[in-house]
């Protein structure tokens, strides 16, 4: 233990020499209105989808039948879309499955730089203390290896910081994710990998303090949420592999959870405060129009300026984790002075909801209410975001950056030429069988996606266009009628 606080002292004396530079000031709502974010990191940020039985999804089956994985950004994304309607708030996968800090700043030219970013989210550390070295005791590095290790990440990282400052990109550092290697399962285990992994949460977060960047510890919050759920349950675990968080059990949403919380994204849809008799007491995010007492209850218009966040039944990280409700997701509509009674909510002559003169004293939020028509247009743009888009991303990191690595030893390939591309996936494969080697596991899942996405790899880019201009083109103020009216 004394010799590894002696090398985090080494790494943070490192740290504090460094040339304070960046704004440790970063919100969401203060995104202009044109801004393109990266998010820059390995497999936990690159994601997959493929079907259960680990082949690449292609459009010709179910959605039903994939899977996905690496959505924390396009949570993101999403609520950006919905809380900042008609603002063009762009973001960018830029993962790299296996990626450490090093190759990253390798990439950056062909990969990073052209995206033109306003800002950068960097998310590495899982590889970079190779958390697989901790699954043999032989293989665990000592601690001058560690020590080396630790000061390579630190480098690398100022680096990235740098290079991405100098061409005029803001900068976020989120701290590592954490290695589950407390949950009861058959997986194999390796032992000590958290311990060292919340070392490098602490030399990531050091770094932001001496580059005056913003920071968000995702480490610490979710190492306190395993400790909790597997008191209950000991086989409970953010991941579905001890590394990746999974959607199944709410690991992206957590993430997106706590970076949105704490780089100060918006939780207002908005806030409505009425008496019965009409009067305004308070009107948040929103601009009120035509009140009017009716026999019966009120009525009035709301020319909003946010959309709810549509959650899901199965979105078990927001729904179960987290407080997403009450703090990010708050679509408040209250009454006050009603006589007692059930009034039925109506929105643009749709009828929403039942709720008691009670209910509406103390206040209802009805963002999760799927109902309203508010929640409809949300979730035509979840599925726009949450399925569609992170498909063609993900497709679009496999023929940009993977394959690059998987066809290393093809020459003469043009990457700028999807046909060049495929050209070298033919030959890989001839070359595979010339040795009689299977292509199998993630390198398979590559080639198949490769050789999916190749031919439609121009269309692919057009859809994504596509999908940002019509999150650019969703009005930035709606119109809503509502009516409260007296059940008899």
């Amino acid at each position: 233990m004394a010799l590894i606080m002696k090398a985090v002292f080494v790494c943070i004396f490192f740290l504090n020499s460094l040339l304070i530079a960046g704004d440790s000031k970063f919100s969401f709502a203060n995104c202009k209105e044109h801004s393109t974010i990266g998010f820059l990191g390995d497999s936990i940020t690159q994601g997959t989808t493929m079907t259960k039985d680990g082949r690449a999804w292609t459009d010709d089956m179910d959605e039903s039948t994939a899977q996905q994985g690496g959505l924390y950004h396009q949570y993101i994304q999403l609520f950006l879309a919905v809380r900042y309607p008609g603002k063009d708030i762009w973001t960018v996968n830029l993962g790299h499955a296996g990626a450490k800090s090093d190759g990253a700043i390798q990439r950056l030219a062909y990969d990073v730089y052209p995206y033109k970013l306003d800002t950068t989210f960097i998310h590495f550390g899982m590889n970079d203390f190779r958390y697989f070295l901790y699954l043999d005791k032989k293989t665990i590095p000592n601690e001058k290896r560690k020590l080396t290790m630790r000061q390579a990440y630190v480098q690398n990282m100022t680096s990235l910081v740098d290079k991405l400052q100098g061409k005029g990109s803001k900068v976020v550092l989120l701290s590592p994710t954490i290695y589950d290697e407390f949950q009861k399962s058959s997986q194999q285990t390796a032992k000590g990998a958290q311990a060292e992994l919340k070392v490098y949460a602490k030399l990531s977060e050091e770094l932001a303090k001496s580059k005056n960047l913003p920071f968000v510890n995702l480490s610490n919050p979710m190492l306190t949420e395993t400790e909790r759920q597997q008191e209950k349950n000991p086989k409970w675990s953010f991941t579905k592999d001890r590394v990746h968080p999974a959607e199944k059990y709410g690991g992206s949403e957590f993430m997106a959870f706590h970076i949105l919380k704490h780089l100060e994204a918006s939780g207002l849809v908005y806030d409505l405060d009425l008496t019965a008799e009409g009067k305004v007491e308070k009107c948040e995010n929103a601009k009120l129009a035509n009140v009017r007492k009716t026999a019966d209850g009120l009525s009035f218009s709301l020319h909003e300026y946010a959309l709810p966040f549509p959650l899901l039944k199965s979105d078990y990280g927001f729904t179960k984790l987290v407080p997403f409700q009450k703090q990010l997701n708050r679509q408040i509509l209250r009454v006050k002075g009603l006589a007692p009674a059930k009034y039925s909510l109506s929105i643009n002559d749709r009828n929403v909801a039942e709720i008691s003169a009670e209910e509406f004293s103390s206040g209802v939020n009805l963002s999760g209410n799927a109902k309203t028509p508010q929640y409809q247009l949300a979730r035509s743009v979840r599925k726009k975001i949450i399925f569609r888009k992170a498909v063609l991303e993900q497709r679009v990191r496999v023929v940009r950056n993977n394959l690059r690595f998987v066809l290393k030893e093809i020459k003469g390939i043009d990457w700028s030429d999807p046909e060049s591309v495929l050209s070298g996936v033919e030959k890989f494969k001839k070359l595979k069988a010339k040795r009689a080697e299977k292509i199998q596991g993630w390198q398979a899942y590559l080639i198949s996606t490769a050789s999916y996405t190749l031919p439609r790899y121009k269309s692919t880019i057009e859809e994504l266009k596509d999908i940002r201009k019509s999150l650019r083109e969703l009005p930035k103020e709606r119109v809503y009628k509502y009516e409260i009216k007296k059940v008899n």
